[in-house]
């Protein structure tokens, strides 16, 4: 456990500066888009959404269950509410992660082909991506909660 809070933590301390990097095209995006009438949200920089969900969900998630598993040998995910908790927000705040990065990965890569793909398939591809990677999603945010039907008695 010592390791995993060692590389969670060098992790995170290594990602910051390339996230306030995400977070200052973002903001200078949306300023951009403003000043010719248009709206640019959060949920536009997918990247962005994916990076903040890691960092600030998954990571500390992780963090604080190895911390817990390491001070404490009887703490198991199903069984004590505190690992369980743990365990289901890391599961949220990776697949989050996942779903808001693959399909603009996906896009990114095949734009990048050349004529390869034109454009309708392109975006046919990337919505099908999406549509995956929501159903994977919301399939592990109800394995990650799973844990919790212990306490249902």
């Amino acid at each position: 456990w010592g390791v995993n809070v060692f590389y969670a933590t060098f992790a995170l301390y290594k990602s910051l500066p390339y996230v306030k990097a995400r977070w200052d095209s973002f903001q200078l995006k949306r300023q951009q888009k403003r000043a010719i009438g248009k709206t640019h949200s959060i949920w536009d920089a997918r990247i962005l959404v994916a990076c903040l969900a890691h960092l600030f969900i998954c990571v500390p998630s992780n963090i604080a269950l190895a911390v817990l598993r390491w001070t404490k040998e009887d703490e198991r995910v199903g069984i004590t509410f505190a690992s369980s908790l743990f365990f289901a927000t890391g599961k949220i705040g990776f697949y989050t992660a996942v779903y808001f990065y693959s399909p603009t990965l996906v896009e990114m890569t095949l734009k990048d082909g050349g004529d390869a793909l034109n454009r309708s398939k392109l975006k046919s591809l990337v919505n099908k991506v999406r549509a995956v990677n929501l159903a994977l999603m919301f399939t592990s945010f109800l394995v990650g909660f799973l844990p919790f039907i212990t306490y249902a008695d």
